[in-house]
């Protein structure tokens, strides 16, 4: 029996951490988003004397983007099958990251004029992605691998900004982990050849918790007393009561304001 009720404690206290006020941050997006930002202005040069070719770039997994590729060609395209070149990536894995986690008590504040906006400290998580490189020729290819490997050294980090009202600015740190050819040599001559890098990234984020807020104190009360401690004397004696109250009530850190203070002794 007391074994039911303190699993029924257990699952009360699990449901009433998640009944809380709903927030959205946006981090996933916006981690996404940053990601395919270093990838979206890539360009190459099929021919000496065509113009710059801008590699097309999605947000597609693996299989979908081979099922594109796959797809019947426009015959009206102005860049002929045989050169096309194309780019995707998709977010793979989300992991929490345990050796960069911190105090989960310590708070992350923001000041404003009328009252302190707080959260708890946030999260660390890395996330995996993988950027896929197709061609139907090998050397569109290792054109644009040519571009991106210099970058990851083995790491790039990029300042983004976090969480709007409190104006985070944080370095994020992207590392090129393996790059993985995937050429298939058999298969019979009529089946088209597709050409595929894979490259194998790990994002170090962060999430972040609610934002709560906090007004200021404008008045503390404070009881003193004594302590008998004594077996002939039970309980404490009341000395006096101190009382400290801003004037005025509504005022802001920086307007003039003043402290009242009283005593009331026993």
């Amino acid at each position: 029996m007391l074994q039911f009720i303190n699993s029924l404690k257990f699952q009360s206290l699990s449901i009433s951490t998640m009944k809380q006020k709903p927030f959205y941050h946006a981090t996933t997006r916006n981690l996404v988003a940053t990601f395919g930002a270093i990838f979206n202005d890539l360009h190459i040069k099929l021919d000496p004397s065509s113009p710059d070719y801008k590699v097309p770039l999605r947000f597609a997994n693996r299989d979908k983007f081979l099922s594109v590729l796959m797809d019947a060609p426009d015959p009206y395209s102005k860049v002929s099958q045989r050169q096309s070149v194309h780019m995707a990536f998709d977010l793979t894995g989300m992991n929490y990251a345990s050796e960069r986690a911190k105090n989960t008590n310590n708070l992350i504040t923001s000041s404003e004029k009328d009252e302190r906006k707080v959260m708890y400290t946030r999260v660390p998580y890395d996330l995996s992605f993988s950027l896929f490189i197709a061609s139907k020729d090998l050397e569109p290819s290792l054109m644009i691998l040519e571009q991106i490997l210099p970058i990851f050294r083995p790491a790039l980090n990029v300042t983004i900004e976090e969480v709007k009202d409190f104006n985070l600015k944080t370095d994020i740190s992207i590392g090129l982990n393996s790059v993985n050819p995937m050429m298939e040599y058999e298969g019979d001559y009529r089946e088209q050849r597709i050409i595929m890098w894979e490259l194998q990234f790990t994002m170090k984020a962060w999430y972040y918790c609610r934002i709560d807020t906090i007004e200021r104190i404008k008045e503390v009360i404070v009881d003193l007393f004594r302590s008998k401690g004594s077996d002939n004397h039970s309980g404490d004696e009341w000395l006096a009561e101190y009382t400290a109250i801003v004037e005025p009530r509504n005022t802001r850190k920086e307007d003039e304001h003043k402290i009242i203070e009283k005593w009331e002794e026993q």
